[in-house]
């Protein structure tokens, strides 16, 4: 019997639930400000009793409930408690939608859905102008498609203002996302148990160096002891957490020598919907069960008979490289948040236990950083461009994504051919955006359908998107055996997976969904349709490399073949790896690579003399290259020369002693003549450099007939320099002459260090009658005064004193070492000269 809505809300009231009695203020706030974060502590009982209340609301129950869970088994299992809560079977007016079921009705009021599918629901219906309320539960875990759907929900506002926007979590930072979004906050305590935490760290020895974050064969058996200890010191069920399958499988395998008591069991998220229920209901009667689980388990399920947690306190994720264009794989630690929240599974029914397997006092970050900020999002990407957002600040976020992924993101799609040049999506996208697909998948499906390969890349992507590989097979060898296998009705789990993928990709790309007759192509073309990018040559070895530079190891020698494409790959730190590839021909390489592909004109150089060089490649595989006349490039050799001087800065030129001496002069000028810096560039300056097309590229010549000699000498510099400062040469000749006429008529160069006075040296007999210094830039130069012989014997810049003390020191052992050459006793009245007397 169903239970009528005049009595929902005695009903709710009738859990005990601690936030039945907050229900009204969540209602009010809820239509009063239109959004509203909500922090309920675990065991409030948000998830069953929150859309209930809403739904019996007179205002938010005109129109639908949406709740979105972040996994399938937590949406199934939220409405499932609703239903009962109802007196009614899921279906009715709570229900559930998630990939491969549904349990809805035209009656259903509150739907629970997982987070990924509410970008289709809003494209499908923009403004959802059927919908009251969007509750984004567990909001803390803050996934890409969790942030996607907030954004997207935020716009919806400004179409349907009515729309409300509730989001939950037990560990959000309520205070803060309710400033960022101007939002309403309301705390409500939790019903948990008292759970009794201990600390037993992994010891050294099974760590792989200092990385704690290894968890190996050792950590393994070290883990399975633990939990053996808490199985023989308390009653229930024990709850794992640990960071992948890998880790899971190392420790079953050490827990099952040491319990035979208790049914070891598997969670995690690759497992199908059923068996995901299977593992958190136990029969009436059955064994003890440790469940060995990835962070699945952390929030939303309450799992029955639970009363211990072993936590390893890692987690498995994936971060987006832009530069590689791969993700990388890491484990590493969880947040303090997430450490809560998996202690809190074990009071839920009563008090219970914790161990976490790590120090006491080892740093946990406060909450886990929001996906969207490390992740891939060509797929977020090619629904907002659906909704005509084609720039990452064309929307609300709560955090944007970084620019160079969505720069990166959007590349991957033009290579796709998804979207146009400026960022539109156009109708192959809209036919990939409904397959529900990652956009490669999508490409490969789409692929398949114009070269009438529907159900062999509809197989393909469904082999890919199911993660099935096989190190030591290629993508169409696992294919083909899981296609024979279901052929002959002997498929094991992962077949059944792959297969109900499958038809549901069938299903929504138009595709005849038998396998009878169907037939995998060999070798990697198709899939490279999808993947060109990942197209990868051999090295040497099992060592590739990609077309962006980037090397990476396969366990899979691939028959020696020179070229894969590879489905699955990880960045790595140096040397990345391959888990999945497929074997692909050298004549499919280059139509494959067709959107990676450019012809590249280069100059390289000789010297000063230009090559040009017409290359054909994909990044780092080049299919052909040929020379070109350089006359009929010359812009480019022009442009080039510009660059290189621009990189290379002004010392690469080739400068000629009469050129290094006019620089340095501008250098002097340039440094110790009052507001000369305000006024011209120095030379050798990045100024200089960068102005290279105003100054020296209009001296510069490209022969008709092509280039025999160097294109820039040393003359071409000097003319050019002569130009750039014509407008200083008077001010230049005046203040820094490049040489000094002495008063017996010699010419003397002088010189114009970069960090010292500039300085001139000469035989004193030359300066003779000279009462003072010679000046550039109104300084005395520094006077290297030398001997008949050209020995050096004074230096000084106040040359009226050396003639008054100094000279009169030495001019007697002058005179006796240089006995015919003239020594005056009173220099400033002598005559200057060149030789031994001065003349008569």
């Amino acid at each position: 019997m169903k239970l009528p809505d005049s009595r929902l809300t005695e009903a709710l009231l009738a859990t005990g639930l601690p936030v039945a009695s907050d229900l009204p203020a969540i209602c009010e706030f809820l239509v009063k400000t239109g959004i509203l974060v909500l922090q309920a502590e675990p065991g409030a009982g948000k998830t069953s009793l929150v859309p209930l209340a809403l739904a019996n609301h007179p205002v938010l129950g005109k129109g639908k409930i949406i709740v979105l869970e972040p996994r399938r088994i937590a949406a199934v299992s939220a409405a499932s408690r609703a239903s009962e809560l109802l007196q009614e079977k899921p279906g009715a007016r709570a229900g559930y939608r998630v990939r491969y079921e549904s349990a809805i009705s035209a009656d259903t009021r509150i739907e629970f859905i997982t987070e990924a599918l509410l970008p289709s629901m809003i494209l499908a219906s923009p403004g959802l102008p059927e919908v009251s309320t969007v509750i984004l539960d567990e909001f803390h875990e803050r996934s890409v498609h969790a942030d996607l759907a907030l954004a997207l929900a935020l716009d919806c506002r400004e179409l349907n203002p009515s729309l409300r926007i509730l989001l939950m979590s037990a560990t959000i930072d309520a205070a803060d996302i309710a400033q960022k979004l101007g939002a309403a906050m309301l705390r409500v305590p939790g019903r948990t148990f008292p759970v009794e935490t201990s600390y037993q760290p992994m010891v050294d020895s099974a760590r792989s160096g200092n990385d704690k974050t290894v968890f190996r064969d050792s950590n393994a058996g070290f883990f399975a002891g633990g939990i053996s200890a808490m199985l023989a010191k308390h009653d229930g069920d024990l709850l794992a957490f640990l960071p992948g399958m890998a880790e899971i499988n190392r420790t079953r395998a050490a827990l099952t020598s040491l319990d035979s008591r208790s049914d070891i069991i598997t969670l995690h998220g690759s497992m199908g919907l059923n068996e995901q229920r299977q593992a958190l209901n136990p029969e009436a009667g059955s064994r003890r069960r440790v469940i060995l689980a990835t962070s699945i388990a952390e929030t939303s399920l309450t799992v029955p008979r639970v009363t211990m947690v072993a936590d390893a306190g890692l987690a498995r994720g994936s971060a987006y490289d832009a530069r590689t264009g791969m993700d990388r794989l890491h484990t590493g630690f969880v947040s303090r948040a997430q450490a809560d929240q998996r202690r809190g599974r074990a009071g839920r029914l009563g008090k219970g236990s914790c161990v976490r397997f790590w120090s006491e006092g080892e740093y946990l970050l406060d909450a886990a950083r929001p996906q969207i900020l490390s992740s891939e999002i060509s797929q977020l990407v090619l629904q907002l461009s659906a909704w005509g957002v084609i720039r990452g600040d064309g929307i609300h976020w709560l955090d944007a994504p970084p620019e160079s992924a969505w720069q990166s993101a959007q590349g991957l799609l033009r290579m796709l051919t998804l979207i146009d040049g400026d960022g539109k999506i156009n109708d192959r996208g809209l036919r990939v955006l409904k397959t529900g697909l990652h956009p490669r998948l999508g490409s490969l499906v789409r692929r398949g359908v114009e070269t009438s390969q529907g159900q062999a890349a509809a197989f393909m992507a469904a082999v890919i998107g199911e993660q099935i590989s096989e190190s030591d097979k290629t993508v169409d060898e696992t294919a083909g055996a899981i296609l024979s296998a279901l052929k002959q009705g002997r498929g094991d789990d992962d077949s059944r997976r792959v297969e109900r993928e499958f038809r549901r990709i069938c299903s929504q790309s138009g595709i005849s969904p038998g396998l009878g007759g169907l037939q995998l192509p060999s070798g990697g073309a198709l899939l490279a349709s999808a993947y060109p990018d990942r197209i990868a040559r051999r090295v040497s070895g099992t060592l590739f490399t990609f077309a962006n530079n980037r090397n990476a190891a396969s366990k899979n020698n691939f028959d020696g073949t020179e070229w894969i494409v590879a489905t699955d790959a990880d960045a790595g730190e140096m040397v990345g790896r391959i888990f999945s590839a497929s074997i692909i021909q050298a004549e499919d390489v280059r139509e494959a690579l067709a959107p990676l592909t450019e012809k590249l004109i280069t100059v390289e150089w000789r010297g000063w003399k230009p090559a040009v060089t017409e290359r054909t490649a994909a990044g780092a595989f080049l299919f052909g290259e040929k020379r070109l006349a350089p006359a009929a490039h010359a812009q480019l050799i022009l442009a080039a020369l510009s660059a290189r001087l621009a990189s290379e800065g002004f010392a690469c030129l080739p400068v000629s002693e009469q050129t290094a001496n006019l620089v340095s002069r501008l250098g002097y000028f340039y440094r110790h003549t009052p507001g000369a810096a305000d006024d011209m560039p120095g030379p050798q300056s990045p100024v200089l450099a960068r102005e290279a097309s105003l100054w020296l590229l209009p001296f510069v010549t490209v022969e008709s007939s092509g280039l025999r000699a160097e294109l820039l000498t040393a003359d071409i510099v000097l003319q050019a320099l002569l130009y750039r400062y014509s407008r200083w040469k008077t001010r230049l000749d005046a203040a820094c002459p490049e040489y000094f006429i002495t008063p017996a008529g010699s010419s003397r160069k002088i010189v114009y260090p970069e960090d010292s006075d500039a300085f001139l040296e000469l035989k004193i007999q030359e300066l003779f009658g000279t009462t003072s210094s010679p000046t550039a830039c109104e300084k005395p130069l520094v006077l290297k005064l030398l001997s008949p012989a050209g020995r050096p014997l004074q230096v000084t810049s106040d040359l009226g004193s050396f003639w008054r003390g100094a000279y009169r020191e030495i001019r007697n052992p002058l005179k006796a070492r240089y006995p015919k050459h003239y020594w005056p006793e009173d220099p400033l009245q002598a005559e200057p000269t060149k030789g031994l007397k001065p003349r008569r």
